[in-house]
């Protein structure tokens, strides 16, 4: 987003705090209000407007497999965290 926002000629930092208050007024809105995310894209969204069109882009672009792999990585992170105590336990257990 923030790079998007620099190409429109936002400055570095301007284009990074947009991102991060939009990013940050979002994750609020979920919380103070108790809302789905599907409810909140729902009630900011206006038929034929912009966020209309943003999320279609989202939708039919890889984002959700982007998602997915990064799932799988942390996955895998975990597994080799786990390996890695068990061969310090081992390690001190042995001393």
């Amino acid at each position: 987003m923030a790079k998007s926002a620099q190409k429109l000629g936002l400055s570095k930092d301007e284009a990074s705090l947009l991102s991060a208050q939009t990013a940050f007024g979002s994750a609020k809105m979920l919380i103070e209000n108790n809302f789905e995310a599907q409810k909140l894209i729902n009630n900011v969204t206006t038929p034929g407007g912009c966020t209309e069109v943003g999320n279609i882009v989202l939708n039919n672009s890889n984002l959700q497999e982007i998602f997915d792999e990064v799932s799988k990585t942390h996955r895998k992170i975990v597994i080799m965290g786990k390996q890695l105590q068990d061969i310090i336990n081992m390690s001190i257990d042995n001393k």
